[in-house]
């Protein structure tokens, strides 16, 4: 099977957890890229997929709306909130212009062995953010390592090469302004024809 990477399409899926009765939670949006089959043109196969959390910073409590997330969320929250007050830690909000009511996470990104290589990941965290980060504060990247090789499909120097905007916060988490560098992904927005893969995803 051949795939083409000039015909790849960003899906969106809203993620609402039972567990919480009351709504407070954060936002969980699932996403997946998905490429068409020269050989069937209607038939789309997923080769990357990732997961994006939004932090609403005026509920009561920003801090525990990540308390049913897992380990790795948790530990990302205490990175960027004050755990006494439960508000945006101040090393992290005195970097930003604060135009906005949320935060933006990435806590995964994937992409299939045979689509490495082919600036898919960047391609993802790009159209996201274009897609996703109006009225957000910042975006931060901070996924989930890989279970298999250790390390995320996008790390942090390969972010920090790509091109977007990120900058380095403490404990390795990646973040940019979108007040100030949300128009400069913007300019990024366009996507241009990628080369065939043939099957291997």
């Amino acid at each position: 099977m051949t795939l083409d990477l000039g015909m790849v399409c960003l899906h969106f899926h809203h993620v609402q957890s039972c567990q919480d009765a009351t709504d407070h939670s954060a936002d969980r949006w699932h996403l997946e890229l998905l490429a068409r089959s020269e050989e069937d043109p209607s038939s789309e196969i997923p080769i990357a997929h990732g997961e994006v959390l939004f932090v609403d910073l005026f509920v009561a409590d920003p801090y525990g709306s990540l308390d049913l997330f897992d380990t790795h969320v948790r530990q990302v929250r205490d990175v960027l909130f004050d755990v006494e007050t439960r508000e945006l830690d101040e090393s992290f909000s005195g970097r930003l212009e604060m135009l906005g009511d949320r935060i933006m996470i990435f806590t995964e990104l994937s992409v299939a062995p045979g689509g490495r290589g082919h600036g898919l990941a960047p391609l993802i965290v790009r159209q996201a953010i274009r897609k996703m980060a109006h009225s957000s504060v910042a975006v931060v990247f901070a996924p989930r390592a890989h279970p298999t090789h250790g390390a995320g499909d996008l790390d942090r120097e390969q972010l920090l090469s790509s091109g977007l905007p990120f900058e380095v916060f403490h404990g390795g988490l990646c973040y940019l302004d979108t007040a100030r560098d949300g128009v400069r992904c913007e300019a990024m927005g366009t996507v241009r024809p990628g080369p065939r893969l043939s099957s291997g995803l």
